[in-house]
C-alpha cells in the first residue's frame, strides 16, 4: 500500500500525493492526487469524505474521472479470529444526473471481500480491459452528449460569499426566471453532505442543484434556491458518533450549541432578504446526510422561520421535537443506509408526529446512503413543498 493508504498495484497507480490535509492529516477533507501508469486519466483527485482511523474511510473522485458518473469507494478493515485483517473494498459508479444512457446500463456497485492482498487481486481481475473501455466510453459520451441539468444548468447559479468577522462562506444562488422585484418569491435552502464540503463554491451543487435548475421545475415552481458550502472539517450539526458493531452510533445534544456554519447560513439569509423580494411565509429548508441533520438543527435554531422542511438521511435528538413543530415535514431515508442509520429518521418522525400529525416519512427498501436520488424522484415533492405557507 502507498503512504496514504491507496494500493499501488491497483490500476498501476504509480504515485499518490497529498495536496490538502484533512482531519488527522489523511482523514476527512483530505484531497489526494493519484497518478496512473499508463495514464488513462490525468490529474485524478480523490477526496476523503468519511474517515475512522484503522477502521474505514470513504473517498470520492472529484477530478479527472469520467464526468458522467460519480465514483465512490469505501475501505473497511475487519480483524479476523486468526489475527489477519480482512479488507472489504466497495467501489460504486453512479450517474450524477438522469441520463438516457443510464437506461441502458444503470448504476452499478462491486464489493470485494478478501483477506490482505487478495482483495487487490480481486479488484484487478474485475477491472479488466472491457470495463476500462466501458469507462472510457462513458467519458466520451459525457463530453459529446449534453447531460440535462448538468454543467449548463449549474452555471445558472450565481456565485456569492458572506463574511462575518473572520469567517466566510461561499454560496450559490439560483434566481427565478424573469425575476420581478415587485413580486414575492419562495426561497429553498439546501444543505449538502459531507463529501461536498470545501471552499471551491462548486462541490455543493453535486446533488439536487440540477433538479431545481431544470426548466420543468423552474417554470412551474419559480423560486430562489440557495446552496451554501460548509467549510472543510466542519458540519451543519453538533452531533458526534462512535463506531458500533453494526453501524455508527450517533449522539446529538439536547441543548442549543454554537455552530459557526449555520450562523453563516443565517447571515446569508438576512443578506438575501435585503437584496431580493423573498416571501417570508414560504422559506423551505432541506438537506442530505450531514445536511439532513443540519435541517433539523437550523429549524430548532429558527423555529418560526421555515414553512416546510425535507431532511434526507439525517437525524437529530428526538428531545428537541417541541422546537420543530412549526414547519411541515417530509422525511426521507434508505432502510439499508449503512452510514446514517435509518432509525434516526424514524425516531424523529415519531417525536415530531406527537406535535405535528401532518408529518410524512418515506423509507426506501434496499436503499443505502443515497436516498436523495429517491427523494428527488418523488413526483409530488415540489407540489407538496410549494403548498406550504408559514402562519
Amino acid at each position: 500500500a502507498s503512504t496514504y493508504g491507496w494500493p499501488m498495484n491497483v490500476w498501476d497507480v504509480s504515485k499518490v500525493t497529498l495536496i490538502r490535509k484533512g482531519e488527522d492529516k489523511n482523514g476527512t477533507g483530505a484531497i489526494r492526487k493519484v497518478v496512473f501508469k499508463p495514464a488513462l486519466w490525468s490529474d485524478v483527485e480523490e477526496e476523503v469524505v468519511e474517515y475512522e482511523k484503522n477502521s474505514h474511510y470513504r473517498y470520492k473522485i472529484i477530478k479527472g474521472m469520467p464526468g458522467l458518473i460519480d465514483h465512490l469507494g469505501t475501505w473497511q478493515l475487519e480483524k479476523q479470529a486468526d489475527g489477519k485483517t480482512k479488507v472489504v473494498w466497495e467501489v460504486s459508479f453512479e450517474f450524477k444526473q438522469f441520463h438516457w444512457f443510464a437506461l441502458l446500463v444503470g448504476n452499478f456497485t462491486k464489493t470485494f471481500n478478501a483477506v490482505q492482498q487478495n482483495a487487490l487481486e480481486s479488484l484487478n481481475d474485475y477491472l479488466n480491459r472491457a470495463h476500462l473501455v466501458f469507462l472510457i466510453f462513458l467519458n466520451v459520451a459525457s463530453m459529446l452528449i449534453p447531460l440535462p441539468g448538468s454543467s449548463q444548468s449549474l452555471e445558472l447559479y450565481q456565485a456569492g460569499q458572506i463574511e462575518v468577522d473572520t469567517l466566510n462562506m461561499p454560496f450559490r444562488l439560483l434566481v427565478p426566471k424573469q425575476y420581478n422585484a415587485n413580486k414575492k418569491y419562495p426561497l429553498i435552502v439546501f444543505l449538502h453532505g459531507s463529501g461536498e464540503r470545501g471552499n471551491d463554491n462548486q462541490l455543493q451543487l453535486t446533488h439536487g442543484a440540477a433538479y431545481f435548475a431544470s426548466d420543468s421545475i423552474r417554470d412551474k415552481y419559480p423560486a430562489f434556491v440557495l446552496f451554501p458550502q460548509c467549510p472543510p472539517g466542519k458540519v451543519w450539526h453538533n452531533g458526534t458518533y462512535v463506531m458500533g458493531k453494526q453501524h455508527r452510533l450517533y449522539s446529538f445534544p439536547k441543548k442549543k450549541m454554537e455552530n459557526p456554519s449555520l450562523e453563516l447560513v443565517e447571515a446569508i439569509l438576512k443578506s438575501l432578504h435585503k437584496e431580493y423580494n423573498i416571501d417570508n411565509r414560504r422559506i423551505y429548508i432541506g438537506g442530505l446526510s450531514i445536511g439532513g441533520m443540519g435541517t433539523f438543527e437550523i429549524v430548532r435554531r429558527n423555529p418560526r422561520l421555515f414553512a416546510a422542511a425535507f431532511p434526507i438521511c439525517g437525524g437529530a435528538n428526538p428531545d428537541i421535537a417541541k422546537k420543530l413543530k412549526g414547519p411541515d415535514w417530509w422525511i426521507f431515508h434508505g432502510e439499508a443506509d449503512d452510514v446514517v442509520p435509518a432509525e434516526l429518521s424514524v425516531n424523529m418522525f415519531y417525536a415530531i408526529k406527537e406535535r405535528n400529525p401532518e408529518i410524512k416519512l418515506s423509507m426506501y427498501e434496499g436503499v443505502k446512503h443515497d436516498s436523495w436520488t429517491n427523494a428527488f424522484n418523488e413526483p409530488g415533492l415540489m407540489e407538496w413543498l410549494f403548498s406550504k405557507r408559514r402562519n
